[in-house]
């Protein structure tokens, strides 16, 4: 059994399909330690490799401790250990690495765009022959309409359109004729509702475009494989060491937070979790929602609404959110302009395409309003209810989750169950 400042800890590693990679075996020992009081499932969002992962297990059980020498830890009699879910994910280009941010900016060049393509087979390892058809039209796409069609059909056709959700605004991806779809990722010449927003990341003009939906693909993706190893990894491993006497508490960065969710949602009728952090979560900010679609007939609840109706969760659920987040707004700021919705704040609460990790759980009546407190303040927590904690001061960015007052936060929750 590992140490982690302190802390007695594992890792355990999935595939893309759920399935272990390598065994279980050091996750079921530190479940089964019977010191074990508290076991915190950690997982990271879009890392390219393992050391990204460790990293934010690290940096963040080295808050942890600092919290809880602070005299800020569990009760008495209890002890916590972390284990470590890593899985295969991707990253979604940030805004400081995207170049070219308005129509008429020339530097976003064809390589620009071949490099993206490049970036995709990390991704799609087996689809090696469609990707060297779409780079083959690269050099088409400016000035000729029937390439860029087939560029978007050669693109989406990497997806699979069932695992679409209404509420991310990702159904519009598939519908849309192709030639359309680049046009709508390409930011007006004039300054507009994306300016206003502050998604300058937002590439432009037609190469831009083809950028933009590059990255999109590559969070649709992620996306769904998180989801996926939410529920074919993690939910079967949670049901399998759980034990009496051992609380179990799901905390995800970005796609993690996609994944913990889902595996909630997985887990066999009656079970339950002791609480759940969501650190920036990279999903809807109608997840939770009882109805999010209000214009439709009947009603249209959000992809983990069941997390949350069905009290899959005892304890609090904190999700962390920040107009800090970019990462996240540039995300749904894609699926705004996929839809054409760009009369209201791109990825904004008033955005009907909008970030958990942006906004918090909207359209959730038992959503509590509140913000990330220092180290030692006092949080209201309510058992079964998701807390939207505004973390403007204390969380940076994207990645900025990795201090004492998120450890604090986590702590916090944990020790109300």
């Amino acid at each position: 059994m590992a140490d982690l400042f302190g802390f007695p800890s594992a890792e355990i590693h999935f595939r893309a399909d759920g399935g272990v990679d390598g065994d279980a075996a050091a996750a079921r020992a530190l479940a089964a330690d019977p010191g074990v009081t508290d076991l915190l499932v950690l997982t990271h969002g879009w890392n390219n490799d393992i050391g990204g992962a460790r990293d934010l297990f690290a940096q963040l059980a080295r808050s942890l401790r600092d919290v809880v020498d602070g005299g800020h830890g569990l009760p008495p009699g209890r002890r916590l250990a972390i284990l470590g879910v890593v899985w295969p994910s991707r990253q979604f280009a940030l805004p400081d690495q995207m170049r070219g941010v308005a129509a008429a900016d020339p530097s976003v060049t064809q390589a620009d765009l071949l490099d993206g393509l490049d970036g995709l087979r990390a991704v799609f390892p087996q689809e090696g022959p469609r990707l060297d058809a779409a780079a083959a039209l690269v050099p088409h796409l400016t000035a000729e309409v029937e390439a860029r069609r087939e560029f978007v059909e050669l693109v989406r056709g990497l997806l699979t359109p069932d695992a679409a959700d209404g509420a991310e605004g990702s159904d519009a991806l598939f519908t849309l004729p192709g030639d359309v779809v680049l046009e709508q990722l390409s930011v007006p010449d004039a300054p507009g509702p994306f300016a206003d927003a502050g998604i300058g990341g937002l590439l432009g003009g037609i190469l831009g475009g083809g950028l933009n939906l590059l990255n999109y693909t590559t969070f649709y993706a992620m996306k769904e494989r998180s989801a996926v190893v939410g529920a074919a990894g993690l939910a079967p491993l949670l049901t399998a060491i759980r034990r009496p006497g051992l609380r179990l508490h799901l905390a995800g960065h970005s796609f993690g937070a996609r994944l913990v969710s889902a595996a909630t949602k997985a887990l066999p009728a009656g079970s339950t979790v002791a609480s759940m952090a969501l650190l920036q979560g990279a999903f809807s900010h109608y997840g939770f929602a009882a109805d999010w679609d209000l214009d439709a007939p009947g009603a249209q609840p959000g992809l983990f609404r069941s997390d949350v109706a069905d009290q899959r969760v005892t304890g609090p659920v904190l999700i962390t959110h920040t107009a800090n987040d970019l990462a996240v707004g540039i995300a749904y700021a894609v699926a705004s302009r996929l839809a054409n919705q760009i009369d209201t704040g791109i990825g904004g609460p008033d955005d009907r395409y909008g970030g958990l990790g942006r906004n918090g759980a909207l359209r959730c009546d038992e959503a509590v309003a509140g913000t990330l407190l220092g180290v030692g303040g006092s949080y209201p927590w309510q058992p079964h209810r998701p807390h939207n904690l505004l973390a403007d001061a204390f969380v940076a960015d994207h990645s900025d989750v990795k201090g004492h007052e998120v450890a604090y936060a986590l702590l916090s929750a944990a020790a109300a169950t």
